[in-house]
């Protein structure tokens, strides 16, 4: 767990740099610079998504996923979840409806800040094999490299976003914590082409979370995320039917 506890702190770290630097940071360069963060993490679910090696097993788990997702409501449950943080620590808000809300004063909430975070920090490829190769092998550096992305965005991301950034690093250690504990179960029966359907749908997510931070889409990123452990089924049961045919 090292590796998660590094990556946590160094997410931490880059939120309270961020929330310290806001103030000298005018806000049409914060707008900018979550622009470029955004434009990366586009890179990243590109670049991710194209290793998947079996487009019809992305294309089910993708649908599989979010129809799981938006039956369960998962982005509305998260939303009240956070939203009750929320209500502990911040005052100014004004309810917009289940999804990302603003304060009073017409700024990012600590709701959506969580989320965005939480999802780009927690969801993809470097969280999946980091947390996997740390789990089995006690080896940490993807981890340690995930965390010079995380400080970084976490800079970026609470300069423009606000405190919300700063509590969605307790969403790595959570969610990282798990993945390396569970994989000391799960990887004997998790063939290499699985881990890597489950890398790709995750990158898929993130795009999503992207083209949100552009402000082109509004996306349930949230009722998506089953989408990324749909592999385990879904590509064991595809090469079962194409082997009989």
């Amino acid at each position: 767990m090292f590796g998660v506890l590094v990556n946590t702190l160094g997410a931490a770290l880059g939120a309270l740099i961020g929330l310290i630097a806001k103030k000298g940071i005018p806000d049409r360069v914060n707008d900018h610079l979550f622009k470029g963060i955004a434009l990366f993490v586009m890179y990243v679910g590109i670049a991710g998504a194209l290793d998947s090696k079996n487009a019809i097993c992305m294309i089910v788990s993708i649908s599989l996923g979010a129809l799981i997702g938006e039956l369960l409501d998962l982005d509305k449950l998260l939303y009240k979840c956070v939203s009750a943080i929320e209500n502990r620590f911040t005052k100014k808000k004004v309810d917009t409806g289940d999804g990302p809300q603003v304060d009073g004063e017409g700024k990012v909430s600590f709701t959506d800040a969580f989320v965005t975070t939480a999802i780009l920090q927690c969801v993809g490829a470097y969280t999946v094999v980091g947390g996997l190769q740390a789990g089995l092998q006690g080896d940490y550096s993807l981890l340690f490299s995930k965390t010079g992305l995380d400080m970084t965005s976490s800079i970026i991301l609470a300069a423009s976003m606000g405190i919300g950034v700063l509590f969605a690093s307790g969403a790595i250690f959570v969610v990282t914590g798990i993945i390396v504990i569970l994989a000391q179960y799960l990887a004997p029966v998790l063939p290499d082409p699985v881990i890597t359907e489950m890398m790709a749908v995750g990158s898929l997510v993130i795009m999503g979370q992207a083209l949100n931070m552009l402000k082109l889409t509004d996306l349930k990123i949230m009722n998506f995320v089953p989408a990324i452990f749909m592999p385990i089924a879904v590509l064991p049961l595809y090469d079962y039917v194409t082997a009989l045919v």
